[in-house]
């Protein structure tokens, strides 16, 4: 990396790591920055100064990627670095601007588990006997009551649980933020049956660990496989618990900040991409069409 630039790179890296930001997204803007920065060099950039929105084009029409949301991706980052600069006012305001988007941003429907899947679930339940088959029924359910990620709870150690308090604490993968949720008395009653009557004798303090010999923490994979088991069908994915979660707490007219706070966003605008799932107050907004009837065509 040039060493003209050195200072200012650091500087960024260190203030997304203050602010708490995941180590995978961390490791992200590494590469996208030093992508950008490398392709300066060789054209003779020696100092912020000589950075022009015509240059920042250019690199992006070399960008290597074939699809636009690679392109996206890596110029979301770049273009994040560029707003670092102009806020400390080491590059012109508009500089940002000159990173153009590939592709408008897309908007995806939000998948949840039906009535009939939630069902299926419980009545997996009824039929867990098996240490293995409690395992699997105590991790889908904290997915589905509680919305944890499937990488935090494979991470739970049993000093997580507070059971005089009824809290599991939770420090979030992607997020590096710590929260306190409540346990509701079905999570504690299916961690305790898991705990007390399924889960191997052994030393390790994780909570979920595998059922062979060696036994060893598990990987965030093995709850989708719980999942796929419980439901008897893929679900593609551990993470539509999380969702549905979120969804029938929007559902039960719980307020988008508490929503938020149990699903450890730092604000409640990504509660606002589940509306969509509440059928029932949507149908509350809908716009009569008094007044803009069809009077002629087909339609008359």
């Amino acid at each position: 990396m040039p060493e003209w630039c050195r200072g200012e790179y650091d500087n960024f890296i260190e203030e997304q790591q203050r602010k708490g930001f995941a180590a995978s997204t961390i490791s992200m803007n590494r590469v996208s920055v030093l992508r950008f920065l490398e392709y300066l060099s060789p054209i003779g950039i020696t100092d912020w100064k000589q950075l022009t929105p015509e240059i920042i084009k250019d690199f992006h029409l070399s960008d290597p990627h074939l699809t636009p949301e690679g392109k996206n991706a890596y110029a979301a980052k770049i273009r994040q670095f560029l707003e670092y600069l102009a806020d400390y006012e080491i590059v012109p305001s508009y500089l940002p601007l000159a990173l153009s988007r590939e592709c408008a941003p897309r908007t995806n429907i939000i998948k949840t588990l039906g009535g009939e899947d939630i069902a299926t679930i419980y009545d997996f339940a009824t039929r867990a006997q098996s240490g293995y088959q409690l395992r699997q029924y105590a991790i889908v359910m904290l997915g589905l009551r509680m919305g944890i990620r499937a990488c935090d709870i494979t991470k739970l150690k049993l000093a997580d649980i507070s059971w005089s308090d009824a809290t599991i604490s939770v420090q979030q993968c992607k997020t590096d933020k710590f929260i306190k949720l409540p346990m509701p008395t079905e999570i504690g009653n299916c961690l305790y049956r898991y705990i007390m009557h399924g889960r191997p004798a052994t030393s390790l303090d994780y909570i979920f660990i595998s059922h062979r010999v060696p036994y060893g923490k598990l990987s965030s994979g093995v709850c989708t496989y719980a999942l796929k088991q419980a439901l008897a069908k893929d679900p593609h994915g551990f993470h539509i618990t999380r969702k549905t979660f979120a969804s029938r707490m929007l559902c039960g007219s719980v307020k988008p900040a508490i929503i938020a706070e149990s699903l450890g966003h730092s604000d409640n605008s990504t509660v606002m991409t589940y509306l969509a799932t509440d059928g029932d107050s949507m149908r509350k907004c809908a716009i009569t069409l008094e007044g803009i009837e069809v009077t002629e065509g087909v339609l008359s």
